[in-house]
C-alpha cells in the first residue's frame, strides 16, 4: 500500500495527472458498485462499528481515499498543512452528566484492554507535573489505542468520576486527545493509532473513570484503575531503558544476557521491557534479571481485532511495518509514564543497539555534562555494525563484532534519545513527541561525545539509496571490547548457571 501511495504521489504534478488519476479511481469504484453482493448493506469497521451505508457515498468514500494523497503532494509542494489533530486545552470546568446517586460496579482488569467505545485503554497513570495545560492542574494520562483516527477527532469526550470506594458518580472531565504519530510520517488512517488521552481531576484519591462522550456513560462500560507512579528513591540521577514488545522464535538468549549487561555498564538503573513471545532459553535470561530486580517484564497484547494467537500475531507483526510502529508506541508511552516520578531520564532502545559514551564512563556523567535547558531528548547519532557475514564469538554477539560503518545517519535518522521525564508529555521512538511546556527542545549530543551502534543484519531497506556507501566504509571497531574487557567471563558465569551453555 505504501509503495501504491508514493506512486501516485509522485506522479502527481499537473492538473493532467490528477484527471488521469481522478477517472481511474472512479473507473475502479464503478467496477466494484456494480459487481458487488447486493446481499451487502452495510460496510463494517474492525471495531464492528456501522460507519455508513456500503458503497452509498461515493463522494465522501473518495475523498477520504484522495485526502491523504493530497496531504502528502502539500508537503511536497511545502504547503502548511492546518489541519489540528491534537484539541489543546489550557481552561476548562467540569461537567455534571449523571445523578450523585448513579452507581457503576464493573471494573477493568491492570494490564489488559479495556474497550471505551472507540477508545482500547491500556493503562492510566496520574500526573502533578508542572504543565501549560489545564490551569496546571493534576491530570490523568490515559494510554490508549484506537482505530480510524480521523473518526477520533471529530468527537467530544469526557472522563466520568467515580469514587472507587462506593463506585457512585462525581464529577466529568473534557479529554484533550493527542495522537501519537505525526502524519508527515505516513498520512493514512485506517489504522489502530495511539493515544494520549488527558483529562483534569480534583484530586487523585479513591477514584476510578470511565471514558465516553457528552452523556452520562452507560452501565457496560468498565471503569479504569489509576496507578500512582512509583516516587525517586534518592537524589542521583536516574535512567529506565524502555524495550518495545518482544516477539522472537528464535534463541535470542546470549545476545539479551550480553546486552542486559551493557546498560548496566553505562550506567542504566533499570530496564522495562514488554513482551509477546519469546523461546524457552530467552525467558531464562529475562526471569534471571526480573529476579535481580534490574528488570521488570510486562505482558502485552495487540488491541482490538488484530490478532493474538502467538504464531498469527508473529507473522501480522511481520508482515505490517506501519501498523507495528504504531503498536509500538503504546509501550513506549506505557513505559514513560510507569516511570515518570522514579527516574529523571527514560532511554528508548532497541536489543539491537547500545548506546556508548566515548568522553565519559556513563550515561548520567554524559548527561550531566550539559547544560540544562528545558530539554526534553538528547539525541544520539546512530552508526550501523552490518552482521551478515561476520563471525562473532557466541558469548559476546556485540563485543565480538570488530567493524562499524564511518558513516552516521545524520542528527534524527535512527538516533535515539534520553527523554527528560520533567519535560516530556510523550514519546515517540526517537525523541519526545508532545511536551509539558512549549519552550523546551531537543538537543542533538554531539558524535564526539556518544554514538548509537545499530546491529543489523542487512542495511535496512529505508536506506537502500545509502546502502553501498554505508557497507563500503566499513571500519575497524573494537569499541565495545576496550571498554569492558572483563564482561566475558562475567556473562560466561551467569550463561553456565542458567545452562545456556556448558
Amino acid at each position: 500500500m505504501g509503495n501504491i501511495l508514493y506512486f501516485i504521489f509522485t506522479i502527481w504534478k499537473s492538473k493532467l495527472s490528477l484527471l488521469l488519476l481522478i477517472s481511474l479511481a472512479l473507473f475502479y469504484k464503478l467496477t466494484i458498485y456494480f459487481s458487488r453482493d447486493h446481499s451487502i448493506k452495510y460496510y463494517v469497521s474492525l471495531d464492528n462499528v456501522k460507519t455508513d451505508l456500503y458503497l452509498g457515498n461515493f463522494y465522501e468514500t473518495f475523498q477520504n481515499s484522495l485526502e491523504p494523497i493530497e496531504y502528502l503532494r502539500n508537503i511536497r509542494m511545502g504547503k502548511m498543512v492546518s489541519k489540528n489533530e491534537q484539541n489543546i486545552i489550557t481552561s476548562y470546568k467540569y461537567s455534571y452528566f449523571c445523578s450523585s446517586k448513579y452507581i457503576l460496579n464493573n471494573k477493568s482488569k491492570k494490564n489488559q484492554w479495556n474497550f471505551n467505545p472507540p477508545f482500547y485503554i491500556i493503562s492510566s497513570y496520574y500526573d502533578d507535573r508542572e504543565s501549560e495545560y489545564f490551569s496546571n492542574n493534576s491530570v490523568i494520562q490515559i494510554i490508549a489505542s484506537a482505530y480510524n483516527s480521523t473518526y477520533i477527532h471529530e468527537n467530544k469526550y469526557f472522563c466520568h468520576i467515580f469514587s472507587s470506594r462506593s463506585k457512585r458518580y462525581l464529577y466529568s472531565s473534557p479529554v484533550m486527545v493527542r495522537t501519537l504519530w505525526n502524519r508527515a510520517w505516513d498520512p493514512r488512517v485506517s489504522f489502530y493509532t495511539s493515544f494520549l488521552l488527558t483529562c483534569p481531576v480534583i484530586t487523585n484519591s479513591d477514584i476510578m473513570y470511565n471514558l465516553a462522550g457528552l452523556y452520562c456513560p452507560p452501565k457496560n462500560i468498565s471503569l479504569n484503575v489509576i496507578q500512582n507512579p512509583k516516587l525517586k528513591e534518592d537524589s542521583d540521577i536516574k535512567i529506565t531503558a524502555c524495550v518495545k514488545g518482544l516477539d522472537f522464535e528464535q534463541d535470542i538468549s546470549l545476545k539479551l544476557l550480553e546486552w542486559i549487561e551493557w546498560q548496566k555498564q553505562f550506567g542504566i538503573n533499570h530496564v522495562t521491557m514488554y513482551i509477546y513471545d519469546v523461546n524457552e532459553r530467552a525467558q531464562r535470561v529475562l526471569d534471571y534479571f526480573v529476579g535481580t530486580g534490574f528488570l521488570t517484564l510486562i505482558p502485552i497484547t495487540l488491541p482490538g481485532h488484530q490478532p493474538n494467537e502467538p504464531n498469527t500475531r508473529r507473522s501480522f507483526i511481520k508482515g505490517n511495518k506501519q501498523q507495528k510502529r504504531r503498536n509500538e508506541l503504546i509501550s513506549y508511552n506505557d513505559c514513560f509514564y510507569r516511570h515518570s516520578k522514579d527516574s529523571d531520564y527514560v532511554l528508548i532502545i532497541d536489543i539491537d543497539e547500545i548506546i556508548v559514551p566515548l568522553e565519559h564512563n556513563t550515561y548520567q556523567e554524559m548527561l550531566l555534562s550539559i547544560k540544562d535547558y528545558k530539554y526534553t531528548s538528547f539525541m544520539v547519532q546512530n552508526v550501523f555494525k552490518f552482521t551478515s557475514n561476520v563471525t562473532t564469538d557466541n558469548i559476546l554477539p556485540f563485543s565480538s563484532h570488530f567493524y562499524r560503518s564511518t558513516i552516521s545517519q545524520g542528527k534524527e535518522a535512527y538516533a535515539k534519545s534520553f527523554i527528560r521525564t520533567k519535560y516530556a508529555s510523550s514519546v515517540f521512538t526517537h525523541f519526545a513527541l508532545h511536551k509539558q511546556t512549549n519552550d523546551s527542545k531537543k538537543f542533538y549530543v554531539p558524535l564526539q561525545t556518544a554514538i548509537k551502534l545499530h546491529f543489523k543484519e542487512n542495511c535496512p531497506e529505508e536506506s537502500m539509496f545509502e546502502c553501498d556507501r554505508l557497507i563500503e566504509s566499513s571500519t575497524k571497531d573494537d569499541l565495545l571490547s576496550s571498554i569492558a574487557p572483563n564482561l566475558r567471563n562475567k556473562i560466561k558465569k551467569i550463561a553456565i548457571s542458567l545452562n545456556l551453555i556448558n
